[in-house]
């Protein structure tokens, strides 16, 4: 049986707007992956995104690579399936950009 999973990493709201890491998103069962950016600047964009291989949560995890770095708007990139958990990080520029995360889990 097949699930989906949808979460927004980031999000227009001013709530959100002086945050510049999203909240680690645990991604180990997920087999297809994809991260969708949506802003409404016409200027440079620069978003990053990081993996985590380490147990525990939150602020526990200590030891983040970047994974991919998009710098285009309406991009969704494809990622591979493995690592344990995924962030985001953004520019001041990006404050009112949008970041979709798909997973699909198939086991």
């Amino acid at each position: 049986m097949a699930y989906t999973s949808a979460f927004t990493m980031f999000d227009s709201t001013s709530d959100n707007s002086s945050t510049f890491t999203s909240n680690a998103f645990l991604i180990q069962d997920f087999d297809k992956m994809s991260a969708s950016v949506d802003t409404q600047d016409t200027g440079a964009s620069r978003w990053t995104f990081q993996v985590c291989n380490e147990d525990g949560r939150g602020a526990s995890l200590t030891t983040w690579f970047t994974y991919v770095t998009v710098t285009a708007r309406g991009v969704t990139s494809a990622l591979t399936a493995g690592p344990r958990w995924l962030r985001c990080l953004r520019s001041s520029l990006d404050s009112t950009g949008i970041v979709y995360l798909t997973g699909r889990q198939t086991r």
